[in-house]
């Protein structure tokens, strides 16, 4: 879960998508949904109740459980423009020299991770992604772009926000690693053949 709006997206809820798309890519984690979580309880009565078809019920109570949750908010957000637009100047046999504009844009996502058993913060990360670019190009209206979608990602405010993603994603693999390795695994031999 992830909470901030920037303009008119909802860049936590942006971020958050973004952040599940890359853990369950890593093929390291199982991830559970949890932000959805009473559309998932109401099929599942709707199963209960009869009221969908058979083929098609949902079984109540196989629902996993989870060890930890993600908790974060964008703290960050924001791209700064810098210079000015294109100019001309006649210099000494150098010819024309174009100015231009450089972009920066920062992203900062600040993480928890909480234990599910005792509610404890095991770990938290402030995830960081920047980018810039130096063009001719006039300011981006944001307004018209979808966020995630193929043009923001080649914004330099995009690229910011997949490298937080990534900073992010490194964070969390890192901690899992880390609880794993200190897992004590217990085994019974139950059938012998």
């Amino acid at each position: 879960r992830f909470a901030s709006v920037y303009g008119g997206w909802n860049i936590g809820g942006g971020l958050a998508a973004q952040l599940v798309t890359a853990l369950i890519g890593s093929g390291r984690t199982v991830v559970v949904e949890r932000a959805i979580l009473s559309k998932v309880l109401i099929e599942q009565e709707l199963g209960q109740n009869r009221l969908s078809s058979a083929f098609t019920q949902t079984p109540s109570g196989q629902l996993l459980g989870v060890d930890y949750l993600i908790v974060g908010e964008v703290t960050e957000f924001e791209e700064q423009h810098m210079g000015g637009g294109a100019s001309m100047a006649i210099m000494k046999s150098f010819g024309p020299k174009l100015g231009g504009q450089a972009v920066a844009a920062h992203v900062g996502i600040d993480l928890r991770v909480i234990d599910t058993r005792t509610g404890e913060i095991l770990d938290s990360h402030r995830a960081q992604g920047r980018a810039w670019e130096k063009s001719l190009a006039t300011k981006i209206d944001y307004k018209f772009i979808e966020f995630g979608g193929d043009v923001f990602h080649k914004t330099p405010l995009g690229i910011a926000t997949r490298r937080a993603i990534g900073d992010a994603l490194e964070f969390l693999l890192r901690i899992i690693e880390k609880r794993t390795a200190e897992f004590s695994w217990l085994a019974r031999v139950i059938e012998v053949d």
